[in-house]
């Protein structure tokens, strides 16, 4: 019981006090009149027993990742704690260990290969630096005359 509440005959939580027991909180507000419990009332998750772990304002009753304060913030339905990605919703789209967010070529497993700053999923010649040079639409990795437009 608290001291807020005397249950007698005429108190005006007399019938909150025994059927309501363990309903100290309506609508997140402390119920005075839940007089067997009202401790409770002082427990900001009372249905949470790590009262909010992640410290983000959500107790792990309603909180859709108890243990990321970020919860899921990069929507990809992982919680940041199970989540190899956390800032990278695709999660590493291009397999290569490397989240999107800190990837230079998200989409391109290789990271630019030819090291000339385009990255293969839009590089036209991902393994040639100089971008075809001759200008023969054979990517000089392959071209036998790299630099002779006519490949003679």
């Amino acid at each position: 019981a608290n001291d807020f509440c005397v249950v007698s005959a005429s108190s005006v939580c007399n019938e909150f006090s025994v059927e309501r027991a363990g309903t100290c909180r309506e609508s997140g507000v402390c119920n005075l009149c839940s007089c067997i419990c009202f401790d409770e009332c002082q427990d900001p998750c009372p249905l949470d027993a790590e009262n909010d772990a992640d410290n983000d304002g959500f107790c792990a009753n309603v909180d859709s990742c108890p243990h990321d304060a970020e919860n899921d913030s990069d929507s990809d339905f992982l919680c940041g704690n199970a989540d190899s990605c956390a800032l990278d919703g695709e999660n590493d789209a291009d397999a290569d260990a490397i989240c999107g967010d800190l990837d230079s070529c998200p989409y391109d497993a290789a990271n630019d290969a030819d090291g000339d700053n385009f990255c293969g999923d839009v590089d036209l010649c991902p393994h040639d630096p100089e971008h075809d040079a001759d200008h023969d639409l054979i990517c000089g990795d392959v071209d036998s005359c790299p630099y002779d437009h006519e490949n003679d």
